[in-house]
């Protein structure tokens, strides 16, 4: 799942570069910010369902949670306040280009778990079989 977030993540980015032709370079900002959140927090989320099996701790995985929750929402005050609050040109439209960076990877996560069936719980409990 992470290699082809990587890969759409990598075509938005590239599709992104665009705003620097038009003088906004706030575009391609805020999608490969947004890509490395999404990122981290699919990582987050199979290795939070991995460590609450491993060592049966539910406040583990409420850590995860919460981290990465805690992630989304520094990185969406963070570009609003650069764009509208102090009104950097520079990071003009990186709010937008943030939330198009996140927006395609999680439905990556619920479509390709709707389709295979699986959940992280059920891939980290197989893991820990072999």
């Amino acid at each position: 799942m992470l290699l082809l977030a990587s890969l759409i993540g990598f075509v938005l980015i590239s599709c992104s570069t665009i705003g620097i032709v038009f003088g906004q370079p706030g575009w391609i900002i805020g999608v490969t910010a947004g890509t490395a959140v999404e990122l981290l927090n699919i990582f987050l989320l199979y290795k939070g369902s991995e460590v609450t099996l491993k060592y049966f701790k539910s406040y583990l995985f409420l850590l995860m949670y919460f981290s990465r929750m805690v992630l989304l929402i520094a990185g969406l005050l963070v570009f609003v306040m650069l764009q509208y609050y102090f009104n950097v040109e520079f990071f003009t439209n990186s709010f937008w280009g943030f939330l198009i960076g996140i927006a395609p990877m999680t439905i990556i996560v619920i479509v390709v778990m709707a389709l295979s069936g699986k959940s992280p719980i059920d891939i980290a409990e197989k893991k820990e079989e072999k």
